[in-house]
């Protein structure tokens, strides 16, 4: 959450606690000389320290609304302006109808918060869902309170059937009631199994509650077909509602409409805005109907697709898009543009491949030569891209310089922006501290005519966030021609990753911290050094607290630029082939609860830094790695730097793996037959050298390819596959 909207909130809890503090002493005697604590000095500053949190709050939330316009400001001005004029003609109608004249310090206080989150909540809503939600609510509110009204089960101070304060007070409250019960669901120590024979289960519970008030307290005799009919369409609607959602969203929902609705029906009958039939203090026919018109209410907008809730949980297909026909796409991945040690990036090479990609934009590049590994044809015709596809790790947040970073995007931004083609950012775990300027799951930036789209974890993004136990969210893939495709980094099916959580965002902390002082940190570093030697020769060294400061301010250098290196020594994460059961594993908690009727899925990810592609589960879905743009000098991993520089190509006939030749400047096929023998571990033999030589294999690719994998390789794909088959 932001800093601006945490401090709003710690600001209203306190007015809403000062105020209310300040109602209870009113309202309680105590000895002589004076008569209620109010008369006690300085009693009232709780009304006015209440009063000025609450101004705060409003403030902060201004200031909260402004930096949400900054980053949408079309929809969040409807959406600002559309509910001032429902807060607007709510106090209108508060003071409209005279209820100022009782002085209800309790409720205008709850009024005064009911429009401050109301205002802020809405502003994050998109003006279509808000519009309907203001609509619908409103319209039900009247119909309601025009029902309970004209039977008689409460009077309101105007004597209006219906009174206009509580017709254009339904759609802040039920915003409220909303925000409340989604903060809720965050809470994680709040667990409840769904099951779906239960979820209806707090509808009953709230009618059986209904039904007892309404015999036992006398209602039943005023009730008439208008009040019956509009309870039927309450229950009606709310146990449709809640079988289509989540048992803890319902009862949460349920839990904060009682918890709120009592506040609001207590301390508007306690301060003579309203009056109930039988003059109790709350009614508790009206206060057990507030489930049921929340309900309602999120079932209209429901139905009119708009889903109010954390997570809607209705069996979630894939929602495909449509890629344009004639068009093709471009899948690259591990870039880290800036990285310079044993691995390192070549800008020269990635540029020739942009420049390119720009030619085939511009339909200048020739057929791509197949050979005879196509029984079709001998060569391809290759399409402009619709799409590049970037599959994390592009910067190198982890161990590169600000200057070499900085070197590199001067280079290729000016080629980026040349191309035509969408450019999507998916990222990766050595670039996902970039997470922090995307807002939601997407931000755009301009990048030449498409723009480029930053993308936290898939691509495409998911239309709810990823995290949470209940609801399911729509997975969306992306359609080329009879082929479906989900685009990852692939960190999440590393084990070293997946077990550690997001914990492995540290290392990039620390690179920032490094680097926070420039040149002086090499001060700390020396001062950090020579301390802990006198320490430990038992001579004069600095105190204990200047030990700890020197430790925090020179450590994060200490461990980027000594502690890595030595790690990625002795245990590199890298050329670790993608085990299927990992990915398989991660697919079953990734689709968790979601039907997905599709055939032909491919998850392309990166990450390895090897090209590899193996089925996942089943037959009809299938993982494809894409290799990496780095050089890698450490020796004993010159077998794997050989194949680098490669990309994936997708059109409507399907998708093909590409080398790029730098020298030469132009793409050349991998057949998917010789990387399954690769990953085998075996060697090309000479027909099938001069096969691919025919198709414009690099020399050096060829003679590194005819070699075996090493026995470490080799003992290693036998030990996944005998895990793989224990797993079985």
């Amino acid at each position: 959450m932001r800093a601006n909207f945490i401090l709003a909130l710690v600001l209203l809890i306190s007015g809403f606690v000062l105020c209310t503090l300040y109602f209870v002493f009113l309202n309680v005697q105590i000895p002589e000389p004076f008569s209620s604590w109010s008369e006690l000095p300085y009693a009232g500053m709780f009304q006015y320290a209440g009063l000025v949190c609450l101004l705060g709050a409003i403030i902060f939330l201004l200031m909260e609304t402004r930096e949400a316009r900054r980053r949408r400001p079309i929809e969040n001005t409807l959406s600002l302006a559309a509910i001032c004029i429902v807060i607007l003609a709510n106090w209108i109608s508060f003071f409209w109808g005279g209820y100022h004249t009782l002085l209800p310090t309790l409720f205008i206080i709850g009024l005064l918060g009911t429009s401050i989150v109301s205002g802020w909540v809405a502003v994050g809503m998109k003006i279509r869902d808000l519009t309907i939600l203001l609509v619908v609510a409103t319209l039900l509110a009247f119909a309601d309170e025009y029902a309970h009204t004209s039977a008689g089960t409460l009077t309101y101070f105007d004597r209006a059937i219906p009174s206009p304060l509580t017709v254009f007070g339904w759609s802040p409250f039920m915003i409220l009631l909303l925000a409340v019960t989604r903060t809720m669901t965050k809470i994680r120590s709040i667990y409840i199994r769904d099951q779906i024979r239960l979820r209806t289960l707090p509808v009953l519970a709230s009618f059986i509650l209904i039904l007892t008030v309404a015999v036992l307290q006398g209602y039943v005799s005023i009730f008439n077909w208008t009040l019956a009919l509009v309870y039927f369409v309450l229950g009606v609607a709310s146990l449709y509602y809640t079988y289509m959602h989540s048992l803890k969203w319902n009862l949460l929902l349920m839990i904060t409409s009682l918890v709120l609705g009592f506040s609001m029906e207590f301390s508007g009958r306690g301060e003579g805005l309203w009056t109930f039939h039988f003059m109790e203090p709350v009614s508790l026919l009206i206060l057990f109907s507030w489930p049921l018109r929340i309900w309602t209410v999120s079932a209209l907008c429901f139905l009119s697709d708009v889903d109010l809730s954390e997570k809607p949980f209705r069996t979630a297909l894939f929602s495909s898009q449509m890629m344009e026909k004639g068009k093709s796409l471009i899948a690259v991945t591990d870039t880290h543009f800036g990285l310079r040690n044993d691995m390192f990036f070549e800008p020269q090479v990635f540029s020739g491949f942009l420049r390119w990609v720009r030619s085939l934009e511009e339909r200048k590049v020739g057929p791509l030569r197949l050979g005879d590994w196509d029984v079709t044809r001998n060569e391809k015709a290759l399409l402009p891209p619709e799409k590049i596809i970037m599959l994390g790790d592009i910067l190198e947040l982890w161990d590169a310089s600000d200057r070499s970073i900085d070197i590199c995007l001067r280079t290729f931004i000016p080629l980026f922006d040349r191309l035509e083609c969408e450019k999507i950012y998916v990222l990766g775990n050595h670039d996902d501290i970039l997470e922090e300027i995307a807002s939601g799951n997407e931000q755009h930036y301009p990048l030449g005519d498409s723009g480029l789209h930053i993308i936290k974890k898939t691509y495409p993004k998911m239309d709810l966030p990823e995290e949470g136990e209940d609801g399911v969210e729509n997975i969306r893939t992306l359609r080329v021609g009879n082929q479906e495709y989900l685009f990852i980094h692939g960190h999440q099916f590393d084990k070293h990753f997946a077990d550690i959580g997001p914990a492995h965002r540290i290392i990039a902390y620390m690179r920032e911290a490094a680097i926070a002082f420039g040149p002086i940190t090499l001060l700390f570093v020396a001062l950090f050094v020579v301390g802990v030697w006198l320490w430990l020769l038992g001579w004069s060294s600095p105190s204990p607290w200047m030990l700890v400061l020197l430790t925090l301010l020179a450590g994060p250098y200490i461990s980027i630029e000594f502690a890595r290196p030595v790690y990625n020594a002795f245990k590199s994460i890298r050329y670790n082939r993608l085990d299927p059961a990992r990915v398989s594993e991660w697919w079953s908690g990734f689709s968790k609860g979601k039907e997905h009727p599709l055939k032909n899925l491919n998850i392309v990810c990166g990450h390895t830094h090897l090209i590899d592609m193996l089925p996942i589960g089943s037959p009809s879905m299938r993982l494809l790695n894409v290799p990496s743009w780095v050089k890698d000098e450490g020796s004993e991993k010159k077998r794997e730097n050989v194949l680098r520089a490669a990309f994936l190509y997708i059109d409507e006939e399907g998708s093909a793996f590409m080398g790029w030749d730098w020298m030469k400047r132009e793409p050349f096929f991998v057949p998917e037959e010789v990387i399954t023998k690769r990953r085998g571990g075996a060697a090309l033999t000479e027909g099938e050298k001069e096969r691919l030589r025919a198709i414009g294999w690099p020399e050096k690719l060829l003679e590194e390819w005819g070699k075996k994998l090493l026995a470490p390789d080799l003992k290693r794909t036998r030990r996944e596959a005998l895990l793989q088959e224990l797993r079985r």
